[in-house]
């Protein structure tokens, strides 16, 4: 018997949520696709959970997490041009709207689909080969992705030249309170990725 049960906001809860509401439980449905979802989200669950001041210091502490990475003393030697591999058959990248795209341009790099005012898209290879990025970022465990052996992606420079990024870990799923982590993460790989 929750009091309050959250869900991301998507169509496909629609059903569950008004279940719920019928029997008398609360819901709230929050989209968190980028940074600023989770402050709005984190503000928002602070409030229907009496907690506001919690709200407020996880915000605060990230803001300051973020400041402090954006005055490193170390920055990335060099933008790097990273495609985001959300999928890959059908390869499907990751536009500027997601939160990915904002974790690659944190850490100081250059999301080539950055132009794409969606959170991802479906693309062809060549589409990505003639974005003609540096590196590939997956979000993956440890296990290789498949298209680095398929004949059809061999034509991506990045492919052949094996520089992969690849993350694993919440921090890279959706924005949280880890997302410095993520970036500081994240730099890392592309400083130690510098052609």
């Amino acid at each position: 018997r929750p009091d309050l049960v959250v869900f991301y906001h998507t169509a496909s809860n629609a059903e569950a949520i008004a279940q719920l509401e019928a029997m008398g439980i609360a819901t709230v449905s929050l989209r968190t696709d980028r940074i600023a979802d989770f402050e709005r989200a984190a503000r928002l669950l602070g409030e229907l959970v009496g907690r506001r001041d919690r709200a407020d210091s996880l915000i605060a502490a990230l803001g300051a997490e973020l400041d402090s990475l954006g005055h490193a003393v170390d920055p990335v030697p060099a933008v790097q041009a990273v495609a985001i591999i959300a999928w890959d058959n059908p390869p499907i990248v990751i536009g500027a709207t997601s939160f990915l795209g904002e974790i690659v341009t944190l850490a100081g790099g250059r999301n080539v689909f950055g132009d794409v005012e969606q959170p991802s898209l479906t693309v062809s290879v060549e589409t990505i080969v003639a974005r003609d990025p540096d590196l590939l970022l997956v979000h993956s465990d440890d296990s290789l992705p498949g298209f680095l052996t398929r004949p059809e992606w061999q034509v991506v420079d990045a492919v052949r030249r094996r520089r992969l990024l690849r993350v694993h870990g919440t921090e890279f799923g959706h924005p949280s309170f880890r997302v410095a982590k993520a970036v500081a993460h994240l730099r890392d790989l592309l400083a130690a990725r510098v052609p």
